[in-house]
């Protein structure tokens, strides 16, 4: 193998893993609030995984089903999730 092949070859690596991130970068889901589960929609699982939880103290409770992060999955939970609901 020639020494200017070795350079060719980690330029076109480099290359290669750039356009991948590229790629990822644009295909990055930005998701609301009250979507829970990550599934794109906000819907009646999301009501479910908060209430699954209600009432308690994260820990013990689900962390993602403390939307709002107080540490208490509570109501002020569901409504973020009744505001993003479709």
């Amino acid at each position: 193998m020639k020494s200017t092949t070795v350079p060719k070859i980690m330029l076109a690596l480099l290359l290669l893993s750039l356009l991948a991130y590229a790629v990822n970068i644009q295909s990055v889901k930005c998701f609301k609030a009250g979507d829970v589960n990550k599934d794109g929609v906000v819907d009646v699982f999301d009501f479910v995984m908060v209430a699954f939880d209600f009432g308690s103290t994260v820990p013990p409770g689900n962390p993602v089903a403390d939307i709002n992060g107080d540490g208490l999955i509570d109501v002020l939970d569901l409504a973020i999730v009744a505001a993003d609901f479709s």
